[in-house]
């Protein structure tokens, strides 16, 4: 008989956790009852690396290296931010440990002297690469 192996699904791999609406926990109601709404799978990465991108490194005491200091950015010129931006993402994404590689990093100018931050990964045991767009960082 032959040994099929069985493919983790995208929630086995990538993780659920309770869903941030704009930083806050969002509820769900579901046959009338109201509970925190969970978010799963690939949906649950891209929150959570937005979340590891909007934090500051040293935030939280038992992960000082979690974050990426984008914030930290604002004020300066935008050739300064942009260049600071690439490499702190970089470093950030690489911390992360459902990336296998980040293979492509673009910060594409948007009014309001912001830029939407354009990510290509390769994910641990995924054989494609996967984009992700975070909107509107330094506003």
């Amino acid at each position: 008989m032959p040994v099929t192996a069985i493919q983790p699904t995208d929630q086995q791999l990538f993780g659920v956790d309770l869903t941030l609406k704009n930083g806050d926990l969002a509820v769900a109601t579901r046959d009338g009852l109201v509970d925190f709404a969970t978010i799963g799978g690939r949906s649950n990465l891209q929150q959570a690396l937005l979340n590891r991108l909007q934090s500051v490194p040293g935030d939280l005491p038992m992960h000082r290296q979690y974050g990426a200091n984008i914030n930290g950015l604002l004020g300066l010129g935008m050739a300064q931010a942009k260049a600071l931006a690439f490499k702190y993402v970089v470093q950030s994404l690489n911390r992360e440990p459902r990336i296998q590689k980040v293979t492509q990093v673009k910060l594409q100018d948007t009014a309001n002297n912001a830029f939407d931050l354009l990510v290509t990964v390769m994910l641990v045991n995924q054989d494609t690469p996967v984009n992700f767009i975070f909107p509107s960082f330094l506003k």
